[in-house]
């Protein structure tokens, strides 16, 4: 939970993995709180970037300096890694689930999570 220290775990996964993601996908958060924020910055500046949030984190080159938090180059000319999907983040996710061919799929696991309550 917020404020608590991440597993041990954590840090082991995060460097074996970093170096195999074909795209990383970010999902509802102003990533303002470390370490977790850097998980931007740890994969390839080629590996497509997904965010999907109610507005636009991480696209001030001064602030996030600062913060030392990733950057996004959305808005950038030459920008063909970054993608800014705006809005509702359950809406985002079933966007990109249809966009992928995982709409069912997504819908199964609604209706699992759903009956578990």
């Amino acid at each position: 939970m917020f404020g608590e220290p991440l597993p041990n775990e954590y840090l082991c996964k995060i460097s074996s993995d970093e170096g195999k993601c074909d795209l990383l996908v970010v999902i509802g958060t102003s990533l303002s709180v470390g370490p977790v924020n850097q998980i931007p910055n740890t994969i390839p500046r080629s590996t497509p970037r997904l965010l999907l949030n109610i507005e636009k984190v991480c696209t001030d080159v001064e602030q996030n300096m600062n913060l030392n938090a990733p950057l996004f180059f959305f808005d950038h000319p030459d920008n063909k890694t970054d993608v800014f999907l705006g809005g509702p983040v359950d809406e985002g996710v079933r966007i990109f689930a249809e966009k992928c061919g995982w709409l069912e799929d997504l819908r199964a696991l609604e209706r699992a999570a759903n009956a578990k309550c």
